[in-house]
């Protein structure tokens, strides 16, 4: 399934809908982030 910006954080869980925002803003460096499966700590 296709999903815009604001749909990623209503489907999946926090600590994936980052992974998938931090995709869409690949002009970055990739961002290292503390997590516990679900949500970001």
């Amino acid at each position: 399934r296709w999903a815009n910006r604001e749909e990623v954080t209503e489907l999946a869980d926090e600590a994936y809908a980052i992974r998938v925002l931090d995709a869409l803003d690949a002009a970055s460096p990739p961002a290292i982030r503390a997590h516990d499966g679900v949500k970001l700590v």
